[in-house]
């Protein structure tokens, strides 16, 4: 079955900051997060969107950004 793309389904995107190494089933450092993964989520989310057309992915690259930056929208 194929993954509807226009359901929202509530995901924060928290990536691990890099104060120390992640150990799988380990605690997660919440803190120094770098912008690369940041932009890095921002622009897979932009290409998806040239490539598909489909706005969903355009307001993804959105809420990655605002999520990044603390904004609330």
């Amino acid at each position: 079955m194929a993954p509807n793309y226009n359901e929202r389904v509530k995901v924060i995107f928290v990536p691990i900051g890099s104060n120390g190494f992640y150990q799988f089933g380990g605690e997660r450092s919440r803190f120094d997060q770098q912008p690369v993964e940041a932009q890095a989520m921002v622009s897979a989310c932009l290409e998806a969107y040239r490539i598909t057309d489909n706005k969903f992915w355009n307001k993804e690259a959105e809420l990655h950004l605002n999520g990044f930056l603390d904004v609330t929208i």
